[in-house]
């Protein structure tokens, strides 16, 4: 049977009728029936060095679960680092609750995004939230998106308060503190360590500080000393963007004085001295004379 032209135009005019429509609702079934909303703070702010929790939220609004769901971040400087709890979801439903007054409605599912910021960041950061379904043919994703201001000083630590004996014994453990202040805007995470001379014994090696903004804290540390003279140093390690730098304050020198006596001879019978106690007053005064060329430097 031959169509003619009129025949052939309603011919077309049906298959685009039929055809049409039909490619619209495949393209546009899988985000009816599948589809999700994201909801995090417009702005949100921190300091250099501080570790920032955001509240967010998630609601499928679609008629089907989305199951393989991952939520990542992108807009972040290589030197930030975040998590997301929790990033992934097996199943993520469509949550209904009864309320009286207003009837059935939907409630998000919450989740938490962590960022860390580092100690000399700064500026404005666009970032985006990714949230996509890995099961379904659809593929869902949406995004949004929000602005992380940072400002503030960059943490900077003050040593203070160091503290070691007049005299030390060789062999014998003694005590070493002194003090760490963050006195600006930030949080200061870092290491606190003490350098001793060559043969010398700190324990512990180091110690973990984390300051806010105008707190401090003492950091003690048990010495064994050795005989030789040398200088206790108080080190501060802390990260500033992709480095790490560090703060320090050094002691007068110290000496090990090798054999304790309970009685010291003076210099005066020094020619005179047979005994070990003379041993203790040459380390004294080997010290005392130390000390006297530091001053006149």
């Amino acid at each position: 049977m031959k169509l003619g032209r009129i025949g052939t135009f309603w011919l077309i005019l049906f298959a685009i009728g039929i055809i049409l429509p039909m490619a619209v609702i495949s393209q546009t079934s899988g985000t009816y029936w599948r589809n999700f909303r994201m909801t995090v703070p417009e702005e949100v702010s921190a300091e250099p060095g501080q570790t920032l929790t955001i509240n967010a939220s998630i609601l499928n609004t679609g008629r089907y679960w989305l199951r393989d769901f991952n939520i990542t971040l992108e807009g972040l400087p290589s030197d930030y680092s975040y998590t997301v709890t929790p990033s992934h979801w097996d199943e993520l439903r469509i949550l209904r609750d009864w309320n009286p007054q207003d009837g059935v409605f939907k409630v998000p599912e919450s989740f938490l995004i962590t960022i860390k910021v580092p100690a000399g960041a700064s500026g404005l950061h666009a970032v985006t939230v990714n949230g996509t379904e890995h099961a379904s043919m659809y593929l869902v994703s949406n995004t949004t998106q929000f602005v992380l201001k940072v400002s503030g000083e960059a943490a900077k630590p003050e040593i203070s308060d160091l503290s070691i004996p007049e005299v030390v014994y060789k062999g014998e453990a003694f005590d070493v503190s002194y003090r760490i202040s963050n006195p600006v805007s930030g949080e200061l995470a870092g290491t606190g360590k003490l350098l001793v001379p060559e043969n010398w014994a700190a324990d512990p090696a180091n110690r973990s500080v984390t300051l806010k903004t105008n707190e401090s804290m003492v950091l003690n540390f048990s010495v064994t000393a050795a005989s030789n003279v040398g200088f206790l140093t108080a080190v501060v390690e802390y990260p500033y963007g992709n480095e790490t730098f560090n703060v320090t304050k050094e002691s007068g020198s110290v000496l090990g004085i090798v054999w304790r006596t309970p009685k010291l001879q003076s210099i005066t019978d020094h020619d005179n001295c047979r005994d070990s106690s003379c041993h203790r007053m040459d380390s004294l005064e080997r010290l005392r004379n130390v000390r006297k060329e530091e001053k006149t430097r």
